[in-house]
């Protein structure tokens, strides 16, 4: 029975009697002295009609309202048939409200409707408006859920208002949306789980906010077929889930985990991620994922790439300057050229700066890294990256440079891969492994069970399917489905399930069967748009489909008949994706190789004539299908771009292969192709050079060997292969193509800089030091020259090593500086970090410590520009030394401590933050200021990590000399003794003077303490020269000092107090202080022993 309502004065639509105003107009119903406003959650609806503008210029008053009243009257009837309230119409924008009556919960997911239908209407209205004013019109809208004053807002004549921050909000929200798009607040995300796809969207900056609004763009409402795997069952999986949720719960705690699920294919892998992403715990998170697949093995920073679009919703379609604006709005303050290199790895085609292949790679790293950590500071992020056993190099190493970066974020990594598989991000600290095994026979049955009609097979016949899957959930899954499809099992309404179990012999027993089974079932025109989809390898867009098949398949219906049958599934971007990922594999191979080439080659001319994008941002895929499809010039054409595109942005192992793949190509061209294969080694040469190979060589030569007709090109690999020859010290070799290629090329200009270049090379491979040295100068004019300061740059650095082979060190420390002025004029980074570097640590070597002051400070800068973070922990522990040497103990310390800090000592892979050689400096701190415990495990913790350090070999003859020292400090001398000895045999097992130098002062004492004068004469000798060979003035100092007590033993005191006062004059003048202060103390020993003689 209905209860008492009221009538409203306005629509005449009746009303609950507890109504203060009209449900469906928002007319009062109440006398006003009636009227009271309360606080409600409720969900606020902004729109704004863009174009309105333009169209009120041209149309005069009574048109213009003509028009609008069209569209606003369509708006409006979608707004109140969803539940809505017209708070009010501010000129060419509308404001509604839901939930501000009544009792209604839902009120978020009606607001949401309504903003989809708005959008809708308008469209449906937009014809009929453009044909009267040639012009179309679009809808922005907000939507946000937050407390609001709902009721009389205003004077006590006001009708109904809504008044708070949800309104604001909203406004803000519609602001920042695009033409037909719809943003929706967090708040109003989090109360739909599941009832609608979303993007995330760039945080939104509002006036009045302390932080950004985190925005999520609204696409479509969810269905069925897109929740329906979320819904299968998941059984003996308990243990793996807790762990999962486990690194879910750090993550959103701010200490960011990566996860690796690791198995074999069709253990569930996947499935485990899609229940992690649909815990209520991850709502809120902005969410990534994307799949790889065999064609992105190659595909330079494809992964990341992946990741990073949905991350931040840049669609494949979306243009560069929408691109380039997410980005903006992402990380605002992003430097230019840090921008273009992610537009770049994106896939857009741009003018890239003109910078070192090192210092784009390190500069693209960072600024990856510094989006995700940017969207992880304002929102928690997860990003799931699957089967990336089959993911490019490159994204790989970035995913491991990623994982010590979010240990102090809300961010969490997942990965699934096969076994065969070991990432190098798996020796990281937050790194969990979750290896899935098969399932045992009780949990398959148990699901079987679950996913079939209860009761639909006997006990038998369930034992029967189990044995048959081998622990396999896929399998269990798709047999379930077969057995139902087929009609083997039958469910019947209020009785229990028929099953045929003499028809149970027919299912497959191995999982491509069945899987292939269940596609034959599909129809003739369904199966072609399914071979369309597994040739076509990535997600499917359902535009591909139709410019593919035209009129002779029905696609859309396709489509949705593959999914209906669970074959393919629609992904949140409106492209189709196979369900399982092992069914693309073997729908594949299933297609007959005459039909699969066919079906290449159509794919690849429709990527390039109807999704030039794709086909921009993807070379590589390009250049798989041609080559499958015998299209063979258009094959080594986009494999060449692919190529290009991955040495741009320094993926050389990625642009090795593509290269090669190239040049194998080749050879199926008519006579072998043989300018064609030619050039495409020649690059590849250029990449395994830059990789260090040392088969760069026999490419050039390979490249020689095809006969290409190019005289530019035979000069060019000619001119390689010398270098190459010369630099692997195979002289006449290197002499013979260094001959040929001086024949071939011009005078002047770059070419004949790099021949000359290598000539230099050729002269050092010949032990000619001196002519290499002024060959290599001559390289560096002839660069200058050319106006090429990249190559004048290379040629610089070969001028330092060749004048260092002469024994010209200050010849080489000023090549050094014209690195540095090379590096400085063309912002190449990585070059002047190089030479920094050198610089610091020569100023180091000569006592130098205020000019490497500045030269730290400098290295400091460029390394953080660069975010390598091991070059940054150098340029500390540079600083750090430099403190010490200046007495500055405490900033010694505190800067040692900012190295440490930016490695991983957890870690179990090697370190190039190299914390070792940092604990070797803070043990050599902590002895100085005599606290000796504290240097005990300082320096017991670097030589456990010593093995993992890119100095292992110096670190352990450093170590044990410092162990030896502070033994001797403590009274320990037969502890003293052994580490001596370690150290001695450390440096003298890998020959190198610098530590023999470093170490000997020590050797010195500890053998003098113990009386073993002998052993300290020859240590000392050895030091000496060490010392003297390298210029090492400071150590030589030091090597003398140590070497009174030898003097004084053999009862030389004035001999020894001597050579004291010269090391005290070395070091009051180059430092450091602490051996200066040390000196000094032995002085007075000295001259207290000198007394004692002369009394």
């Amino acid at each position: 029975m209905r209860g008492v309502t009221v009538t409203c004065p306005k629509c005449t639509a009746e009303m609950p009697v507890e109504f203060s105003y009209c449900g469906k107009c928002g007319m009062r119903l109440l006398p006003p002295e009636a009227v009271a406003s309360a606080t409600r959650q409720v969900t606020v609806l902004f729109a704004d009609i863009s174009g309105f503008t333009s169209l009120a210029e041209r149309l005069d008053p009574e048109e213009l309202h003509e028009n609008m009243r069209t569209a606003w009257d369509a708006i409006a009837a979608e707004i109140r048939g969803t539940g809505g309230l017209i708070e009010k119409y501010i000129g060419d924008a509308v404001v509604a409200v839901f939930g501000a009556v009544g009792h209604e919960g839902d009120h978020p997911e009606r607001a949401q409707r309504a903003a989809l239908a708005i959008l809708g209407a308008l469209d449906r209205e937009n014809a009929r408006i453009a044909e009267r004013t040639g012009r179309y019109l679009a809808l922005r809208v907000g939507v946000n859920t937050g407390l609001a004053m709902a009721g009389a807002i205003g004077d006590k004549e006001s009708e109904f208002g809504v008044l708070g921050d949800a309104v604001n909000v909203a406004a803000r929200l519609e602001q920042a949306a695009e033409p037909g798009e719809v943003l929706v607040g967090d708040a109003t995300y989090r109360l739909t789980p599941g009832l609608f796809t979303y993007e995330p969207h760039p945080p939104v900056a509002a006036k009045g906010k302390s932080a950004p609004l985190v925005a999520w763009r609204l696409l479509r409402e969810e269905t069925a077929v897109a929740s329906d795997r979320r819904r299968t069952p998941l059984v003996g999986r308990d243990g793996e889930i807790a762990l999962l949720m486990g690194a879910l719960d750090d993550a959103l705690a701010s200490k960011g985990r990566i996860v690796s699920i690791v198995g074999e294919a069709g253990l569930g892998k996947n499935r485990l991620v899609d229940e992690l992403l649909a815990d209520p715990r991850a709502l809120g998170a902005r969410v990534a994922r994307a799949r790889c697949s065999p064609y992105d093995q190659h595909r330079a920073y494809g992964a990341i790439a992946d990741l990073l679009r949905r991350a931040l919703a840049i669609g494949t379609s979306a243009p560069t300057e929408i691109a380039h604006r997410t980005l903006s709005e992402t990380l605002p303050g992003m430097d230019p050229e840090a921008t273009k290199l992610v537009l770049a790895a994106l896939g857009y085609g741009l003018t890239l700066p003109p910078l070192s292949g090192d210092t784009r790679r390190k500069l693209l790293d960072r600024a990856i890294r510094d989006l995700v950590l940017r969207v992880a500071r304002t929102q928690p992020v997860i990003l799931a990256l699957t089967d990336v056993q089959w993911a490019d190099t490159a994204s790989q190493e970035l995913l491991t440079t990623l994982a010590p970066a979010f240990a102090n974020v809300t961010a969490l990594v997942i990965t699934t891969y096969r076994p065969e598989l070991t990432p190098p991000w798996t020796t990281s600290r937050g790194h969990l492994q979750i290896r899935l095994p098969a399932l045992d026979p009780t949990s398959s049955a148990t699901l079987l069970q679950a996913l079939l009609p209860a009761g639909a097979l006997p006990q038998q016949a369930v034992d029967d399917v189990v044995a048959r899957s081998a622990g396999s959930p896929t399998y269990l899954e798709e047999a379930s489905r077969w057995l139902v499809s087929t009609g083997v099992v039958v469910e019947r309404e209020g009785a229990t399930p028929l099953a045929d179990v003499s028809r149970m012999t027919d299912l497959p027993d191995g999982l491509p069967m069945l899987l292939l089974r269940r596609a034959e079932q599909a129809s003739a025109p369904e199966r072609r748009v399914l071979h369309a989809a597994a040739v076509a390898a990535r997600a499917s867009d359902p535009t591909l489909m139709r410019a593919l098949f035209g009129q002779d398949v029905e696609v859309d219906a396709c489509l949705a008949a593959l999914s209906a049958r669970g074959l393919l599934e629609p992904t949140t971007h409106g492209d189709y994706r196979f369900r399982q990922p092992l069914l693309r594999e073997y729908v594949y191979e299933s297609i007959g190789p005459r039909q699969r080439a066919e079906l290449h080659g159509r794919i690849g001319q429709v990527l390039e004539s109807v999704m030039p994008e794709v086909a921009a941002q993807q070379p590589e895929l390009l250049a798989h299908h041609f080559a499958s499809s015998g299209q063979i010039p258009r094959a080594i054409a986009h494999a060449m771009r692919a190529g290009e595109r991955a040495a741009s942005l320094y993926a050389l192992k990625d642009a090795l292969h593509h290269y090669r793949a190239a040049a194998e190509l080749a050879r199926r061209l008519p006579g072998q192709g043989g300018d064609e294969r030619a050039r495409a080694l020649l690059q590849a040469c250029d990449a395994a050079r830059g990789l260090g190979r040392t088969d760069a060589l026999a490419m050039a030569e390979e490249g020689l060997a095809a006969g290409p007709s190019e005289d530019t090109l035979r000069a060019a690999l000619r001119r390689r292969a010398g270098e190459l020859a010369a630099r692997s010290r195979e002289t006449q070799r290197s002499a013979e193509h260094l001959a040929e290629a001086d024949r071939l090329i011009p005078a002047e200009g770059r070419e004949r800089a790099e021949l000359t270049l290598a000539k230099a090379f050729l002269a050092r491979s010949d032990e000619r030091p001196a002519e290499a040295l002024n060959v290599g100068r001559t390289a560096v004019k002839e660069a200058l020259a050319a106006n090429d300061r990249a190559l004048a740059l290379e040629a610089e650095e070969a001028v330092a090593s060749f004048a260092a082979d002469a024994g010209a060190a200050d010849e080489s420390l000023r090549a050094t500086e014209r690195c540095v002025e090379h590096a400085n004029a063309i912002g190449d980074l990585s070059g002047l970090a190089r030479a920094l570097a050198t610089l610091t640590y020569a100023a180091l070597d000569r006592g130098d410590l205020v000019t490497a002051e500045d030269l730290a400070n400098q290295l400091l800068g460029a390394e953080s520009r660069l975010g390598n973070v091991d070059g940054e922990a150098g340029a500390l522990r540079a600083l750090g030394r430099v403190f010490f040497g200046l007495g500055r103990l405490a900033e010694a310390e505190a800067t040692l401590q900012r190295a440490l800090a930016l490695a991983d000592p957890l870690a179990q892979g090697q370190q190039p933050p190299d914390p070792a050689s940092t604990l070797l400096v803070l043990g050599s701190v902590a002895i100085e200021r005599g606290q000796f415990a504290a240097a005990g495990r300082t320096l017991a913790e670097a030589r456990a990590l010593a093995e993992r350090s890119p100095s292992r070999l110096h670190i352990a003859a450093r170590v044990a000399a410092e162990l030896a020292r502070l033994a001797l400090l403590q009274g320990a001398l037969e502890d003293a003794q052994q580490q001596a000895a370690t150290a001695y045999s450390a440096a003298t097992a890998h020959e190198c003077r610098r530590c023999g130098a470093g170490i000997a002062a020590t050797l010195v004492e500890v053998a003098c303490a113990t009386g073993d004068l002998a052993v300290a004469d020859a240590r000392r000798t050895e030091g000496l020269e060490h010392a003297f060979r390298l210029g090492l003035p400071v150590a030589t100092a030091e090597i003398r000092a140590a070497s009174a007590r030898l003097l004084a033993a053999r009862g030389d005191v004035v001999g020894a107090r001597n050579e004291c006062i010269e090391a005290l004059a070395v070091f009051e003048k180059l430092g450091p202080t602490y051996l200066a202060d040390r000196t000094k103390r032995r002085i007075q020993e000295l001259d207290v022993t000198g007394r004692a003689q002369s009394a």
